[in-house]
């Protein structure tokens, strides 16, 4: 197909704005133009500061989703200054590892829900463990360097009325519970540990001697259980070794 250019050398030399004698080059070479032009226009306005008010771009970049599960700005959940902190070993708890701590934290849960809320701090240190009970308002926040440790003392466990597996049935608590609760938070940079190796080898001890469908049967607490609870967070931590 001939286009006006005899030789390669000539193909070669065409430039945008340089003479051509075919009108085909020619047409192109304004497309071309007009594109670039485009382009730089496009750039130039993606870079100019938008005039949408900040409180509107925020809501237009917002998802569904975000909007659904973050707590307001006073929910102690997102533990701001201004909440107040009730450190578990004010109230007494050890936190040697080897004394049972839940009545302290038992009693920093509670003394937090009768201030209307706020945070009760788990400090670095090993605090052994029966059943908490968390209350609306309140954020456990367990600290870097804390780990709580689930009892092995079955008794420290209450038999409560719960759901597992969807069947409703009298089981042991767990070791962190909130109950018909709104507004909760399980936070920190710390651990849950269940102490599980001592659970599970009862209940393989058990399943052997008994076979199959032992589950429910053997009693084990479950590590962290919230029922019927709204507005809930837990982020940061270390769960682990669950009885159940």
């Amino acid at each position: 197909m001939q286009h006006g250019f005899s030789t390669r050398a000539e193909r070669r030399t065409l430039r945008i704005g340089a003479p051509v004698k075919d009108p085909c080059y020619k047409r192109v070479a304004i497309r071309t133009l007009i594109f670039v032009c485009v382009c730089i226009s496009s750039i130039v306005a993606r870079a100019q500061p938008s005039t949408m008010p900040a409180t509107t771009r925020a809501t237009s970049t917002t998802s569904p989703t975000t909007l659904a599960t973050t707590s307001p700005t006073t929910s102690p959940a997102s533990a701001p200054s201004s909440q107040p902190v009730f450190d578990v070993k004010s109230f007494g708890a050890a936190g040697d590892g080897q004394s049972l701590d839940t009545g302290a934290i038992q009693k920093a849960l509670d003394a937090c829900a009768v201030a209307g809320g706020g945070v009760v701090s788990i400090p670095a240190g090993k605090f052994r463990s029966g059943s908490v009970f968390l209350h609306s308002h309140i954020a456990l926040r367990i600290e870097e360097g804390a780990t709580l440790v689930g009892s092995i003392d079955e008794t420290d466990y209450p038999i409560i009325n719960t759901r597992i597996a969807g069947i409703e049935m009298l089981h042991p608590a767990a070791l962190v519970n909130a109950i018909d609760c709104e507004d909760v938070a399980v936070v920190g940079a710390g651990t849950i540990d269940g102490s599980g190796q001592h659970w599970w080898e009862i209940f393989w001890q058990t399943r052997q001697k008994r076979g199959r469908g032992v589950d429910f049967q053997v009693l084990r607490p479950r590590l962290v259980c919230f029922t019927n609870c709204t507005t809930v967070r837990v982020t940061g931590l270390s769960l682990q070794n669950p009885p159940f």
